[in-house]
């Protein structure tokens, strides 16, 4: 539907993704029985951001959509999912905090 059609019109924008991912994940966390599900779309939707990297070029683009804030969401879900090494090396690579609820 829309997104299919706006993901043509917006496949350089990382805060596209980035709110995609935000707001898979809000439905994830109101609809709990389909979060196995929704999780691997919000995730690859933060994957895509930082495959996009920083776009400044673009109106409207906020920084970090393209780095460390999708890193940060995508690092969270990872450990939410059990995947905490996987997420540690994200959270390396973007300079992110480590997550003390896991130290």
């Amino acid at each position: 539907g829309l997104v299919m059609k706006e993901d043509t019109n917006c496949s350089q924008f990382p805060d596209f993704y980035f709110a995609i991912g935000h707001l898979i994940l809000d439905w994830a966390t109101r609809e709990a029985a389909n979060a196995d599900t929704m999780l691997p779309v919000a995730e690859a939707a933060w994957r895509k951001c930082l495959r996009l990297g920083e776009r400044p070029d673009l109106v409207g683009a906020v920084h970090g959509r393209g780095s460390n804030l999708a890193a940060h969401n995508l690092a969270l879900v990872l450990e939410c999912t059990g995947r905490v090494a996987e997420a540690a090396s994200v959270r390396a690579q973007y300079s992110l905090p480590t997550n003390r609820m896991l130290a």
